[in-house]
């Protein structure tokens, strides 16, 4: 069995019309990176090189993954890239831009400098060239004009930019030092992400493209310092760097290969070859046993069943809706780590409608990993029997970061779908299902018998 998270991180990080700039990165942290910190380094995709030459698509992790665990990863990943820390941020550009503007320009002065052609003579790195002046432009028109001074001039060089950065670096620690809270329209200027609906390209967006057109000119030009791995050991030893503690991207140079940055194979085949819709008659008969099953105080782990469809692609729209819940929480009062489990609780699942207990809507076209469907089944129908045998519940009552009062209660009164206002784009009110897609189960007086014969 495997549990797969390929669903709910296209859903989250990628929109109609625009995608997290660091998309394909947060896929290889997932697939190759340590489940605690998502860095990995040259032995790591060496092992994923080997397990994809024999078949193998999943990672050990991932077969072995049970919901709770997912969830906790899924929550590390969404804390690290779309509710950083001021900190995060820091490092994360401080890289790029020194790797742009330090590595890559002294890369292209070296080769201005040679006898021969130059490789780079064509391209925006050129020292003589107006490509520089353009590049930094590009980053100019990334940030909102809040973050810069209303006297200040466009940028045509790097240490134009350079000296913004360091005054914006300046601001951000000091905001962080002071009961640090998100700010939304700097993590979109940044990293080219909102909780919900598209954005414009980003700071980190800009970097990165003019990274890539580098490392593609000197694969395309055969530069020596390409082929003998110099420019791989330039990106390494900075991401090396002692003052870089939560961004180490070691195998960045790496990534910037055009045919390396998609080979994680996220929500795509062959991995996604088990990424087909559950049938519908399968999850309606498994509520119908678990529904039958519940005697007194006897019963399944409802919150493990519903997280388990959810992060398997039911009902996109509550992972947005949950992260909107969490970014008006962490932009209003204080910034902390995401866990999912505090912001879904109150989306429903089940539910009962005129005595009849219903399962939210189930729309056409919707996307559950089939290949995760057995394991929800394992662990949901495993819950049910250690609660017969007096187990605890698998997941803890989640507590706020405040204590339950006036906090608790704000923010239980704004977690229910409403149809009066605006909803993040694929949630429908939960409470109100689609006549043709509810399933209705049996009543608790001959639930159990019910359930027998639909099975026989």
């Amino acid at each position: 069995m495997v549990f797969i998270l390929d669903t709910a991180i296209a859903a989250t990080f990628i929109r109609a019309n625009s995608r997290h700039a660091f998309y394909d990165w947060i896929c290889w942290e997932y697939v190759c990176g340590h489940p605690q910190t998502g860095s990995f380094g040259r032995e790591d995709l060496q092992r994923w090189s080997e397990r994809l030459k024999a078949q193998e698509f999943y990672s050990p992790e991932e077969h072995s993954m049970t919901i709770p665990e997912a969830q906790k990863q899924y929550n590390r990943i969404v804390s690290r890239w779309c509710f950083p820390t001021r900190a995060f941020m820091i490092e994360v550009v401080d890289y790029l831009s020194q790797a742009l503007f330090t590595k890559v320009f002294e890369a292209a002065e070296w080769d201005n400098r040679q006898g021969h052609e130059h490789a780079l003579a064509d391209t925006d790195f050129f020292p003589d060239g107006p490509g520089r002046g353009a590049i930094v432009q590009e980053l100019w028109k990334t940030v909102e004009t809040r973050y810069i001074d209303k006297d200040a001039q466009m940028w045509t060089s790097a240490a134009n930019f350079g000296a913004w950065w360091k005054a914006m670096r300046k601001d951000m620690r000091s905001r962080a030092e002071r009961n640090e809270k998100l700010d939304p329209t700097l993590v979109a200027d940044i990293f080219g992400w909102r909780h919900s609906g598209d954005t414009e390209t980003s700071l980190c967006g800009v970097f990165i493209k003019h990274l890539i057109a580098f490392a593609r000119a000197a694969a395309d030009k055969q530069m020596e310092n390409h082929e003998n791995g110099e420019f791989y050991s330039r990106f390494e030893y900075l991401a090396r760097e002692h003052a870089r503690k939560e961004f180490r991207p070691t195998e960045f140079y790496w990534y910037l290969s055009d045919t390396n940055r998609v080979l994680h194979g996220v929500n795509k085949p062959p991995r996604a070859t088990k990424m087909q819709p559950a049938k519908r008659d399968e999850v309606k008969t498994l509520v119908r046993v678990l529904d039958a099953s519940t005697q007194g105080d006897i019963h399944y782990d409802q919150r493990l069943f519903r997280n388990g469809m959810f992060f398997s692609g039911y009902e996109p729209g509550a992972l947005l809706q949950a992260l909107t819940f969490a970014c008006n929480e962490f932009r209003d009062h204080k910034l902390g780590p995401f866990e999912s489990e505090l912001f879904l609780h109150k989306i429903d699942f089940l539910f009962n409608q005129g005595g009849v207990t219903r399962i939210g809507p189930f729309s056409k076209g919707e996307v559950i990993i089939e290949a995760n469907f057995d394991e929800i089944q394992k662990e949901v129908l495993e819950s049910r029997a250690k609660q017969e045998l007096g187990a605890k519940e698998r997941f803890p009552v989640v507590d706020a970061w405040y204590s339950r009062g006036q906090g608790q209660e704000r923010l239980d009164s704004g977690m229910m779908p409403s149809d009066l206002v605006a909803q993040p784009e694929g949630t429908k009110p939960l409470g109100e299902p689609e006549e043709s897609s509810s399933l209705y189960l049996i009543f608790i007086g001959v639930g159990a018998i019910a359930a027998m014969l639909y099975l026989s």
